[in-house]
């Protein structure tokens, strides 16, 4: 339906997708300004999973997407794991652009300490958080809280030059089992050389075989 007097198209039941990224999802309402540039959603669904192998779901009551400032933006979203409800959030915007600075989606895992008995598994939470510094260049930094062994911080710098490209991981934790400092340094890289010919190193270091 498309309305003259105020140049607004109001669209029902659909199926969308965002033009810069992968998102997509169904909405029971849309309105689309004259210059599409803005677009407001109802009562949907969003994901940024494959169609026809969908992991996850974010479900908004509404969400404004706004094209010149590259954002999305909902209050009251819901994050679905394999149909299972695990996180609520209040008030959530995230980016419609390529690459973007902010908050990644955080990962939950489980895993089992060597340390205690077999029937013990213990839960991870990952927070990442990812800077857009340059076009070829960028870092994210992520924060993993461990059940027993404490907080790890984590840093993967990459980089693309005319002639190499590379990345930097280091790892950091103060393990509260066995009461150390523990560490990982991980440098992967390729040069271009003349005459065709290329090097490639991958240079790992740790604080301890385990």
């Amino acid at each position: 339906v498309h309305n003259e007097n105020t140049q607004l198209t109001q669209l029902y039941q659909l199926d969308y997708q965002l033009r810069t990224n992968a998102g997509w999802g169904k909405a029971e309402y849309a309105e689309i300004t004259q210059n599409k540039s803005s677009i407001l959603l109802k009562k949907l669904t969003y994901t940024g999973c494959p169609i026809g192998n969908e992991s996850w779901w974010l479900k908004l009551d509404e969400l404004k997407v706004d094209d010149a400032a590259h954002t999305a933006t909902a209050p009251n979203a819901l994050l679905e794991f394999k149909d299972v409800p695990v996180f609520y959030f209040p008030w959530l915007q995230f980016s419609t652009a390529k690459r973007a600075s902010g908050l990644l989606m955080p990962t939950v895992v489980a895993y089992q300490n060597e340390d205690t008995p077999t029937n013990s598994l213990k839960s991870v939470l990952k927070t990442p958080y990812y800077f857009d510094i340059v076009p070829n260049i960028d870092d994210t930094i992520t924060l993993i809280l461990m059940a027993d062994r404490g907080q790890v911080l984590d840093n993967e710098f990459r980089y693309w030059l005319p002639k190499q490209k590379g990345n930097v991981q280091l790892s950091y934790l103060n393990d509260q089992v066995n009461h150390e400092d523990r560490y990982r340094v991980w440098w992967k890289a390729t040069q271009a050389l003349d005459n065709g010919w290329n090097l490639a190193w991958d240079w790992h270091d740790v604080s301890d075989a385990n």
